[in-house]
């Protein structure tokens, strides 16, 4: 019980907590000051009880808000540390769950030469010959020495595949992400506002550019690379940048157009093995299942 107490306290005074807390009671309090007190603030009868009252008022939706945070990290961290198949036995089977059944799979591909409840996998299978390489450049991609960490490359997957509604690959790359560091919360604030989400500031220029680069590509300037520039980021860093936003946002669009469907169990799993055995795993997957015969 005690260590429970102490991982709730943490994550209750972490920066990203107090910070989204903060903001919350700040608005919530300022409308019901101007609800409750208002008339009497403005009379001047602002007497020690009625200072008392007022912050209660803005105390108990920052209390709301941390617990409500905070129940929802540690959530998210069950899930994350729930092992329901051994890692060797996924691995040896693909990206088809042992039983899938369990899921909660039901879904038809749009192209009949799917099975039934598909998944990339069974894409990249009947065309192994392109999809043996193309993990390589996910693996350079993602996991080589970069500016970048992995957790933020995953997280720059999830926004794309977030902005491109991909429901499949956003849920996939941001388990893989919270599972190498990043706080669970971030891709819905960066998917909300860039400029308010809990990221270092050497990062709001990448996700500006990669959002300009996703919905509105035509529109990038030299403006835009020089922005990045003078965050501190090398051209090679750039050019990362560039092609993990193209990369996905092709990934999304195999994704829509095959009908490919998941849920969040099997985003987990699937999230938990980039992040154990990585793009290179992936492509031996491949390999293996090819060599046996696999379609």
């Amino acid at each position: 019980m005690e260590n429970t107490e102490q991982s709730f306290a943490a994550l209750a005074f972490s920066p990203n907590v107090i910070r989204r807390s903060s903001l919350i009671a700040m608005i919530v309090g300022l409308v019901l000051v101007a609800i409750n007190h208002g008339d009497a603030l403005l009379r001047g009868s602002a007497d020690s009880w009625r200072l008392f009252r007022i912050a209660l008022t803005f105390l108990t939706p920052y209390v709301v808000a941390t617990v409500s945070t905070v129940l929802s990290m540690r959530d998210r961290d069950v899930v994350g540390n729930r092992k329901p198949y051994d890692p060797e036995t996924l691995m040896n089977q693909g990206d088809r769950v042992p039983n899938r059944q369990q899921c909660n799979l039901s879904t038809e591909p749009f192209l009949k030469c799917l099975p039934a409840n598909a998944t990339l996998m069974d894409v990249f299978l009947k065309f192994p010959n392109v999809a043996i390489p193309l993990m390589g450049v996910h693996a350079e991609l993602m996991h080589s020495p970069s500016q970048l960490s992995a957790a933020e490359r995953e997280l720059l997957a999830a926004f794309v595949s977030g902005l491109n509604r991909c429901d499949y690959c956003r849920g996939i790359h941001e388990t893989a992400s919270h599972l190498f560091g990043t706080d669970s919360i971030v891709l819905k604030q960066l998917l909300d506002d860039i400029d308010t989400a809990s990221i270092e500031d050497r990062l709001n220029p990448v996700f500006h550019f990669s959002k300009k680069l996703t919905t509105k590509f035509s529109e990038i300037t030299q403006a835009d690379i020089e922005t990045m520039r003078e965050a501190g980021w090398q051209d090679e860093s750039i050019l990362q940048v560039i092609l993990i936003s193209g990369l996905f946002s092709m990934m999304n669009r195999i994704v829509a157009g095959s009908g490919l469907k998941s849920d969040p169990f099997y985003m987990e799993l699937a999230g938990r093995r980039i992040h154990e055995k990585g793009y290179s795993g992936l492509r031996d997957l491949i390999q293996a299942s090819t060599a046996n015969g696999v379609s």
